[in-house]
């Protein structure tokens, strides 16, 4: 007697979605941007990293480009594609 036993598996690829309704606002942008830091790692660095420049009120970050803009208060808040990242940058204690 020969038994076969068959065990598929899925794969699932996930994409980073920063949850965190109170701090990064997914498909959003600050414009213009005072300042654009490059090789930014994540949101949370971007955060910080905007905070830590005199003037700024808000952040914008980009992961596929790995970007981070800094803009200063009145910037405007434009609707992007949901991969763009913004916030103010003294939410959550940076």
């Amino acid at each position: 007697t020969v038994t076969a036993t068959s065990t598929a598996t899925a794969t699932t690829v996930t994409k980073t979605v920063f949850d965190d309704s109170v701090c990064f606002e997914n498909g959003a942008s600050y414009a213009p941007a005072e300042i654009v830091l490059t090789n930014v790692s994540s949101p949370r660095s971007c955060m910080s990293r905007c905070l830590a420049r005199e003037g700024i009120t808000y952040f914008t970050y980009y992961p596929p480009m790995r970007t981070c803009q800094c803009s200063q208060i009145g910037a405007d808040k434009v609707a992007m594609s949901g991969d763009f990242i913004a916030g103010e940058v003294e939410c959550g204690g940076g």
